[in-house]
């Protein structure tokens, strides 16, 4: 059975996740973006940021948020893992013989300048990232 990653917090709006839900750095961004209620001449009415939810680190990732840097100072990142069986697309297939990614690309400019492009050769630097081959 795969190892779970413990969760991490995540706030509507905000940027980073957080190791946990009181982390000092969540709670000042939080009240810098608190809102006031009542409506002011010349204001657009602006909601309060919602209260952090916890998720999965790499939901957390794919959805573009980066690691909080008080909660993961550098080198002490979280382990996000990977689904084991998902390839993106990246697996091998064969052309005259040779073996070449199925989704990748290798894009190139000819003499006259027209763009071209042509199947990248098996593995990729994808499948290698993605453990689909050893390094």
């Amino acid at each position: 059975m795969p190892a779970t990653a413990e969760p991490v917090y995540v706030s509507n709006g905000g940027e980073r996740y957080h190791a946990t839900e009181d982390c000092h750095a969540l709670t000042l961004g939080r009240l810098l973006n608190n809102w006031i209620d009542e409506w002011v001449p010349g204001c657009r009415h602006m909601p309060r940021m919602h209260h952090p939810v916890p998720v999965a680190p790499s939901a957390a990732a794919t959805d573009g948020k980066r690691p909080c840097l008080a909660c993961f100072p550098a080198g002490a990142m979280p382990y996000l893992p990977m689904p084991a069986t998902e390839t993106y697309g990246h697996e091998p297939i064969e052309i005259q013989g040779d073996q070449f990614c199925a989704r990748c690309r290798t894009h190139y400019i000819d003499d006259d300048g027209e763009p071209g492009s042509y199947p990248t050769l098996w593995p990729c630097a994808s499948a290698v990232v993605l453990g689909l081959v050893p390094r």
